[in-house]
């Protein structure tokens, strides 16, 4: 408790090695990690790494940078800065950091999944805030910046994501994460990966927003959003500005997701003239199940030449409870693929 790391700089050298991460801390509380650089390639490697931290954690003005690209698994999340509290921890703030770039995850604010699921205590006020992250992705579901699990009460705000890569999601929020507010954000996401070994094409989706598998009690609002799609070399791109799958099968007692509003964001998504190529606004669909109830989208003004809202798509049915009001849609130029809504899926 009350360690505070403050200033220079961590380096990994040549000769690598696996999990090999400048700062790794556990079951720590109320420390201090400021004015860090931090550099690192192995594989399997994290940048700073907090694992069930208690409360009153403090992290700020880092600069990380991952020049790595091996992994064993997409599913252990590497990132730049993994930020875990421990359930029940509280008052923990990531501000005001620069990660050069990330292999897959840049900020991870995550918690138990499974006691988000069942309901049991918290990590609860955390602020993610006034970073900039720059997302070079080599995997499926690579992220900028990322809220999961049982956390409540929390913020992002204020960051700036560029993702770039193999299937980047600039924000991702899910598996249970409540009572959020992600505002003020600048994202811009394409796709330029290669295809995947695991997913096919899937590769090719890019996200600068992606709500999925459960999160609820949201305000997403003044964010401005963009994502951009076309053919390089050959690799075809398939743009989703904003996603939002919020039902969790998993959790089939959930009915709901619950009151979760995206309003008063500018949501960007452009197909350029490279060829053959996708790019949807707004996509709301489920996991082969109905979409969220409660999801509204109010007072956004949206522009693409392409689609601009989806319902359903091959993930899952979309919802009849979705509601959209008062939103500006605009026709960009060049706007041969443009439709202002899309229902079903075949």
């Amino acid at each position: 408790s009350g360690l505070r790391l403050l200033g220079g700089a961590i380096t990994e050298g040549p000769g690598s090695g696996r999990r090999r991460h400048p700062v790794f801390l556990q079951g720590c509380r109320k420390i201090e990690i400021a004015g860090i650089s931090a550099t690192y390639h192995g594989k399997d490697g994290q940048g700073i790494v907090f694992n069930w931290q208690g409360e009153g954690s403090n992290v700020h003005h880092n600069v990380v940078y991952d020049k790595g690209t091996a992994t064993t698994s997409r599913h252990q999340q590497l990132a730049a800065i993994h930020f875990s509290p421990a359930v029940g921890s509280s008052n923990s703030k990531v501000h005001h950091n620069i990660v050069l770039r990330a292999r897959q995850t840049g900020i991870q604010f995550g918690a138990s999944e499974s006691a988000a699921r069942k309901g049991e205590a918290q990590a609860e006020n955390l602020e993610l805030s006034n970073n900039m992250v720059y997302l070079g992705s080599c995997m499926t579901n690579s992220m900028g910046v990322s809220a999961s699990g049982a956390i409540k009460g929390f913020v992002l705000r204020d960051n700036r994501i560029y993702g770039r890569g193999e299937m980047p999601e600039c924000i991702f929020v899910g598996t249970g994460a409540s009572y959020g507010r992600v505002f003020g954000n600048y994202t811009y996401s394409r796709s330029t990966g290669k295809v995947s070994q695991e997913y096919g094409s899937t590769s090719s989706l890019s996200f600068a927003l992606r709500m999925c598998w459960g999160p609820h009690h949201l305000d997403v609002h003044d964010n401005t959003f963009l994502t951009s799609s076309g053919v390089t070399d050959g690799f075809h791109g398939n743009a989703r500005c904003i996603w939002a799958a919020c039902s969790d099968p998993r959790q089939p007692e959930w009915k709901t997701s619950g009151e979760i509003a995206v309003r008063n964001n500018q949501i960007v998504a452009m197909l350029d003239e490279s060829g053959d190529a996708y790019a949807r606004a707004i996509t709301v669909c489920g996991h082969h199940q109905a979409s969220s109830r409660g999801l509204v989208f109010r007072n956004n003004r949206v522009t693409t030449n392409a689609h601009c809202v989806v319902l359903s798509e091959s993930y899952g049915c979309g919802s009849s409870d979705v509601q959209f009001t008062g939103n500006t849609f605009v026709k960009a130029a060049n706007g041969e693929a443009f439709a202002w809504l899309h229902c079903g899926y075949w």
